[in-house]
């Protein structure tokens, strides 16, 4: 027996209930990159967590196999809405993480008071991970920021709006070169924080995992949970002595607003596309 956790762009993932989860997932879709460097960069980043031979300050998965196959899973593995005959062939199976999905909805919702809770929570994942990703640097070969986005660049190069607001965001990028980067998660966003009550237990899906700004993870769950900016910026500063830096922070959302903007595109989502370009555009004209 299993059971289906959640589903999204690229796949599916699978409570197969004996202590692991299996996340299943497509080569391409309408989200950006190759769903096989995505597989194998989570695998990567996993294996390097795990040499860490110390206690890990927040819970991440491990990695009990992956493949680019479907069928060498048992069907037993597999939950009836999965067809055999679909695109999900590629597979990740990982140890099962405590805690449980909230939704930005949910939490925009919360008084004031649980809002601080979860954003000091929130601040000490952050330096969690990136505590965690440090240590594991010396294992990794992570693409820059510049490196990112040239893929990004490459990947839509028939789409001349697409590209314009990229290369309008590599010469924004371009004044900030000086700027160290260091190892990020590179897609926290709310569905990819396990929760007890208000408290964060667990951070997954490192398959975005690269070298980029501080401030680009903390943007990520910005542009989800406005309501949360304000307070999450004082509980890093708090906590880290990490005073978030106005421009990368904003770099970040201009970033996580390109690729909302490119996934509507190709979803041709008419009704939001809009809304996100507008969003795009005003993040970039502060930029300049």
């Amino acid at each position: 027996m299993s059971i289906l956790l959640g589903t999204g762009l690229w796949g599916e993932v699978i409570d197969l209930e004996d202590g692991t989860v299996l996340k299943l997932t497509r080569r391409k879709c309408a989200g950006i990159g190759d769903g096989l460097v995505k597989l194998q960069r989570e695998v990567e980043v996993l294996h390097a967590f795990e040499a860490i031979n110390e206690p890990l300050p927040i819970s991440v998965a491990r990695v009990q196999g992956w493949g680019t196959q479907r069928q060498s899973l048992s069907s037993r593995e597999l939950p009836q809405v999965i067809q055999s005959d679909d695109d999900r062939k590629l597979w990740l199976r990982t140890t099962k993480l405590l805690g449980y999905a909230r939704t930005a909805s949910e939490l925009e919702w919360l008084p004031r008071p649980e809002k601080g809770e979860i954003a000091g929570s929130m601040a000490t994942a952050i330096a969690s991970i990136h505590t965690l990703l440090q240590q594991a640097s010396v294992q990794l070969n992570l693409p820059s920021a510049e490196a990112s986005l040239l893929m990004l660049l490459h990947e839509v190069e028939d789409d001349a709006e697409g590209s314009k607001y990229i290369e309008q965001l590599l010469k924004i990028l371009e004044t900030m070169r000086k700027l160290p980067q260091m190892p990020i998660h590179g897609d926290l966003n709310i569905s990819n924080l396990l929760f007890n009550r208000n408290e964060i237990t667990a951070v997954v899906d490192f398959a975005e995992t690269r070298q980029g700004f501080y401030e680009e993870d903390i943007a990520a769950l910005i542009s989800e949970l406005p309501g949360y900016r304000e307070q999450l910026i004082e509980a890093i500063a708090r906590q880290t002595g990490h005073v978030v830096d106005e421009r990368k922070l904003r770099y970040g959302l201009a970033l996580k607003a390109l690729l909302s903007f490119l996934i509507a595109r190709r979803l041709r989502v008419g009704s939001s596309l809009k809304i996100e370009q507008e969003n795009l555009e005003h993040l970039l004209k502060i930029l300049k």
